[in-house]
Parts: structure tokens; sequence; C-alpha cells
């Protein structure tokens, strides 16, 4: 596990500001964001994925009304970014 230390904590009224002095980690970060924006580039600047949710959850709304119960389908995000589908009254 890396280390995080060393960690600078300022205080500027009721704003706290966290700094890390380690350029290693730093330059990971940057690295690896860089990686990602090459990836989102190289798949038209946007993730698949909330596209293909909201096409799951139509295709789902569709299922359940030809099959007689017409329940709304709706699609949510958790606060850790996980995608979930759900079907009720």
């Amino acid at each position: 596990m890396t280390s995080l230390l060393p960690l600078r904590v300022e205080r500027d009224g009721a704003v706290t500001i966290l700094t890390l002095d380690r350029p290693d980690v730093l330059n990971a970060f940057d690295e690896r964001l860089t990686e990602v924006a090459r990836h989102y580039d190289a798949i038209g600047g946007r993730s698949p994925l909330n596209a293909i949710t909201f096409a799951q959850a139509d295709a789902l709304r569709v299922a359940l009304a030809n099959g007689g119960t017409a329940l709304p389908a709706r699609v949510a995000r958790s606060r850790r970014g996980r995608i979930w589908m759900t079907a009720s009254r």
C-alpha cells in the first residue's frame, strides 16, 4: 500500500485544503488521467454505458407492458457511481 504522507492541511476559513506532497503519486495520477482520456477519445469522447443502461430500461419497460404489467422502469445511480435499474409501481 502506498503511503499518502506527507499530507499538508491548510485551513482558509471554512475551507480545508489537503495538499499531497508526493510527486510520485501525483505523477502516477496524471499518467492515469492521460490514459483514461485517450481511452475516451478512442470511443467517441464519452462512455457508452449510460446509453446502454437507458436502452435496457426502455426494453424492460416495453417487455413489462407487453406482458400486461405496465410499470415504469427507472435508472438510478448510487453515490458510488454504480448504476441500477428498478421496475415498480
